[in-house]
């Protein structure tokens, strides 16, 4: 998949973030999703978030943190090079593919980002498994794997 490059404008959004417009439908660009998980640049600047649908088309957020660590400010024009991050449609295998095309419940459940579980259930249970699925997220590729089997 190819990485997307253009001039955008970063306008200022809520609590201190910067949105940036995006001018091209990133389901045409790289296949349909909920919200596109990307990585990339701005001004040069190493970047990764979601591209996320608002009510007039797609916008990137970042952070102001991200803001004051890259020199970046609101209501400023940059250059933005994003591509997708991520398992993609294309390079899952045939069956698979399949299955979530026949199902469009697998597809929403598939396509959308997994969610995070509070910091304590985040952590290991005894420091050499590793984290543990929280509930939500078991929930979350429960439906994913029940939505394609079904």
């Amino acid at each position: 998949m190819c990485a997307q490059r253009f001039r955008a404008h970063a306008a200022a959004g809520p609590r201190g973030r910067a949105v940036i417009a995006i001018p091209f439908d990133p389901d045409e660009a790289w296949g349909a999703k909920a919200e596109h998980p990307v990585g990339g640049t701005i001004n040069g600047k190493q970047v990764r978030g979601m591209i996320a649908p608002d009510g007039s088309g797609w916008v990137f957020t970042v952070t102001p943190m991200w803001l004051r660590d890259a020199g970046v400010a609101t209501g400023t024009d940059v250059l933005v090079e994003l591509a997708p991050e991520g398992p993609q449609r294309r390079d899952l295998a045939e069956d698979i593919s399949a299955a979530l095309a026949a199902s469009p419940a697998a597809t929403l459940a598939s396509t959308a980002p997994p969610p995070s579980p509070p910091r304590a259930l985040a952590l290991p249970a005894n420091n050499i498994d590793g984290p543990s699925l929280s509930l939500g997220q078991h929930r979350w590729a429960t439906d994913v794997v029940s939505a394609v089997v079904t």
